[in-house]
């Protein structure tokens, strides 16, 4: 009964410790992302056809667009060493903030 007893847990060891050895299927990873990429591919090939299309002659160009006021900087609370942000980052988004916020009282929005 003793052996018994000791195959038992040990199988049961061997059978939960397998899964640790188990990794991700790199190829079904790499075919969701060139999956992704041709369908980002697509999407950015036939937006400015549409664009075009359905947009009147007197429209402004994007890029000229400004929401005013500008949406507020999100500040996460990340702290540690492997953080994802650093206070520099933090720095930079609120400068550009900022800026969004001159020049909207700049354009007079």
């Amino acid at each position: 009964m003793k052996k018994f007893t000791q195959l038992l847990v040990a199988g049961l060891m061997l059978g939960s410790a397998i899964s640790a050895f188990a990794g991700p299927d790199w190829a079904t990873i790499e075919l969701a992302r060139k999956a992704k990429q041709t369908a980002y591919v697509q999407q950015q090939a036939e937006a400015p056809a549409s664009a075009a299309a359905s947009a009147p002659a007197t429209a402004q160009p994007a890029h000229d667009h400004m929401t005013c006021p500008p949406p507020a900087p999100s500040k996460q609370l990340d702290h540690g060493p492997r953080a994802t942000t650093s206070p520099y980052i933090t720095a930079k988004r609120q400068a550009e903030y900022e800026a969004a916020q001159q020049a909207c009282r700049d354009a007079g929005m």
